[in-house]
């Protein structure tokens, strides 16, 4: 069983999940936030207010030990525990699909050819598109002859690197508050192939769930599949652009806490208010005239750069209940520094985080 300390997790799931070891996973910072009531934070399209809808997708690891790729979505473990599975892989699977695959075979969770879920599948069927024909093409120089061979290939949801999931995505103007609600998931190949979509039943929490039950706790930040007005499909939009809004309502209200992402700490004062928009002036050496002067300094969030969403999610694996929560902890705008010389954009960075309830 492997334990594993994310900073900023809240106390109650450290001494639940992370009691037998400490151990640091990296250096994002997470924001503490308690395991229970998930209820209150599951997405449902009536019961919760919302000026915003919009579908989103994301592309995370499906297994967090080995996330090799941390430019499209961080994975920091909260909990994974080696269960047994038929597919007698001989290295500790941490991966997600096996446990959903199971859920696929005994009919339990319905699968679909779309993330629309419009185009349902069979068992059957789901295996002919788990089939694929590959066609290689050999050289021989000796002879100057191409050879082609086609051969069949088997994907088996275990051997899927990635997790390609479609949710809802809401906000209250209102409260600037975020929502989220997952309702597919599929199996991604580093190719891109989806062999299909499985449909996932709502799974609101009333009471934290046991621990013994939960076998796979992970943590999600979003980077490079962080979504955006080019990625993601809006519903409904009475406040105009969304990530503009967000940014006005925030600037506007002292009495929303913002997050610093390296410690984790309340931004708090004029250090939030510089978040935003601040000039300081700073004292700079001249080292030619050996004189000192002062110059003013601008820092803040420039709304134009902000192009992204980055979110920080939680999803739960109840191996007795057979049931997958996930919940939204944390949003962030995000944006690319510019090269000034360049007019180039270099590296994503957000300025603080903005927690979801």
């Amino acid at each position: 069983m492997i334990y594993r300390q994310i900073p900023f997790v809240d106390k109650k799931l450290q001494s639940k999940f992370m009691h037998r070891a400490v151990l640091a996973f990296f250096s994002v910072v997470f924001i503490s936030l308690p395991l229970v009531s998930l209820a209150q934070t599951t997405t449902k399209s009536a019961g919760i207010p919302a000026d915003w809808v919009a579908f989103i997708e994301l592309t995370l690891p499906a297994d967090p030990s080995l996330a090799q790729e941390p430019d499209m979505a961080s994975a920091g473990i909260l909990k994974l525990t080696v269960e047994q599975n038929e597919w007698h892989i001989p290295a500790p699977n941490h991966s997600l699909h096996p446990k959903l695959w199971e859920l696929v075979k005994s009919g339990q969770w319905s699968i679909f050819a779309d993330p629309e879920l419009t185009r349902p599948l069979n068992f059957e069927a789901a295996l002919a598109y788990m089939s694929r024909m590959d066609t290689v093409v050999t050289f021989n120089p000796e002879t100057y002859e191409e050879k082609v061979e086609i051969s069949g290939l088997k994907a088996f949801p275990f051997e899927a690197t990635w997790i390609k999931v479609r949710q809802v995505l809401s906000y209250d103007h209102a409260t600037a508050n975020f929502h989220m609600r997952t309702i597919a998931i599929a199996p991604c190949f580093d190719s891109g192939f989806t062999p299909y979509w499985m449909a996932v039943p709502d799974a609101p929490w009333e009471n934290t769930p046991n621990e013994e039950d939960i076998t796979w706790a992970v943590k999600y930040i979003t980077h490079a599949t962080s979504p955006g007005p080019d990625r993601w499909q809006e519903i409904k939009n009475t406040t105009g652009p969304i990530i503009d809004r967000l940014i006005d309502r925030l600037r506007g209200d002292e009495n929303i806490t913002l997050y610093e992402p390296e410690t984790g700490k309340p931004v708090r004062g004029k250090e939030r208010e510089c978040l935003f928009a601040c000039t300081q002036l700073i004292k700079v050496f001249d080292p030619q005239t050996n004189t000192e002067f002062q110059q003013e300094l601008y820092s803040g969030i420039d709304q134009q750069q902000v192009t992204e969403l980055q979110l920080m999610e939680e999803w739960f694996w109840d191996a007795t209940a057979q049931k997958l929560y996930t919940r939204l902890v944390a949003v962030a705008p995000r944006f690319w520094v510019l090269d000034t010389e360049k007019n180039a954009p270099t590296y994503p960075k957000i300025l603080f985080y903005h927690k979801c309830f």
